[in-house]
């Protein structure tokens, strides 16, 4: 580190800052504030220095007003560690720190040294050889081009609402992700699913959520319950996804195959947009879009959310898939293939296979809407729709690698008035 110092973004939380290394910069600053160095000074290779309340205060104290700290800052490893809600953290520059659920002001924290680093050898090399010192603006962008997008990257924020996009809400929910952290990558699911529709929300969140690195954290909203009882959560699956959601049986699917690792209900109090205490229609963009982004970003981390509830959600009643004695399976059309009109099923390959149904065999089916027939035929089992005519009826593994019902060419849900959800069943059989 050059003689000028450098202005660091360290931001505190509950806990102690310990900091090891050789060079050292005296710095004080406040908790959640950057840190500004106020010297420098040599230290031994394996000194071990800690922030010191200044003035003293008690524990306690510290922790509810916040103060300042006098802190000797390194540029070797950074180790944090302390209390906070009842449970130590501890991590190292290349760790995530779980407690704060800082990762992205640790990668910050990463890029700003790489990047110290890769200036000083910039100026080692223009002293020591006819480099020009112009070049090193573009040197630096083309440094930051290559490692900025990960050191300052946060967790996905994912979307899914029944708003649409006729409209400024879910505008109004991103803009409010952006406010709490620019640098969140903010995508979107779907806001097209069909008003009031949960299941249907619960049915595109299973659909996808494997696909998205652990960490994503998808805010979905579809919520005819709005302004009631009904509880606003957070939950972190086994696979180490999240989903902010009303629980109302959008976490259905979710929790049903991915599993639950914790549910905690959101404390308004802490996890809300400033100034919307009285708005009690749109706590999409208050509460969800709000807290949502503050775990994607790191300012809050999953124990902050909330109280901790049982590890059991709202749940929605279907038919789940199964194989009979007779060979026939049964199961649920939990959605449609909106763009074409395929009808996708929850029966798998492997119940296909259990009942002897091979590429080739005809096999006969049936489409009900509670206990009324709506369609019954039968199709060929093939690999995709070109198998067969255009017009033609077909069987099929969806994407998903589930049985599905198509037309070549052609809408079979728009033909034959079939339709989606947990109450519209399906049963084939060989023929």
């Amino acid at each position: 580190m050059g003689r000028e110092g450098h202005q660091h973004i360290l931001h505190h939380h509950d806990g102690l800052l310990q900091l090891e290394g050789r060079r050292w910069i005296p710095a004080k600053g406040a908790w959640g504030h950057g840190i500004e160095p106020q010297g420098q000074d040599e230290l031994p290779a394996d000194a071990i220095l800690s922030g010191e309340p200044y003035p003293a205060l008690p524990v306690t104290q510290t922790q509810q007003q916040g103060a300042a700290f006098r802190l000797r800052h390194l540029t070797a490893s950074v180790t944090l560690s302390g209390q906070h809600h009842g449970y130590t953290p501890t991590g190292r520059i290349g760790d995530s720190f779980p407690p704060f659920g800082h990762q992205g002001l640790q990668r910050r924290y990463e890029m700003a040294f790489w990047t110290s680093r890769f200036l000083f050898l910039c100026r080692i090399l223009t002293r020591s050889s006819d480099m020009d010192i112009r070049t090193l603006p573009r040197a630096l962008v083309l440094a930051l081009s290559l490692v900025g997008a990960g050191a300052f990257a946060s967790e996905a924020l994912v979307f899914q609402t029944d708003f649409g996009l006729k409209d400024g809400a879910v505008s109004a929910m991103k803009g409010v992700a952006f406010g709490v952290d620019r640098t969140l990558p903010l995508q979107d699911l779907t806001h097209e699913i069909p008003a009031y529709n949960i299941w249907e929300a619960s049915y595109r969140l299973y659909q996808t959520l494997n696909y998205w690195p652990k960490g994503t954290v998808f805010v979905s909203v579809v919520d005819p319950g709005v302004g009631t009882d009904r509880k606003s959560v957070v939950l972190k699956t086994k696979s180490g996804h999240y989903i902010v959601s009303p629980d109302n049986g959008t976490l259905t699917l979710v929790a049903e195959h991915f599993g639950i690792e914790a549910v905690r209900q959101i404390d308004e109090k802490r996890n809300r947009l400033k100034g919307s205490e009285k708005s009690y229609t749109f706590h999409g963009r208050d509460v969800y879009a709000y807290t949502g982004a503050r775990l994607a970003s790191g300012a809050i981390g999953f124990e902050q959310v909330g109280p901790l509830l049982p590890a059991a959600v709202v749940t929605i009643p279907y038919q789940p898939a199964v194989a009979e004695q007779d060979g026939t399976l049964k199961g649920t059309i939990p959605i449609l293939d909106v763009q074409y009109g395929n009808v996708w099923t929850n029966i798998d390959d492997a119940l296909l296979t259990k009942a002897g149904i091979n590429k080739g065999d005809q096999a006969c089916f049936r489409i009900s809407e509670g206990d009324a027939l709506k369609y019954e035929g039968k199709a060929p089992y093939v690999s995709s729709f070109g198998d067969v005519p255009e017009g033609q009826p077909l069987i099929y593994l969806n994407s998903l690698l589930q049985v599905s019902v198509a037309l070549n060419m052609d809408s079979f849900a728009a033909k034959h008035q079939v339709q989606s959800g947990a109450n519209w069943h399906v049963s084939l059989k060989k023929c």
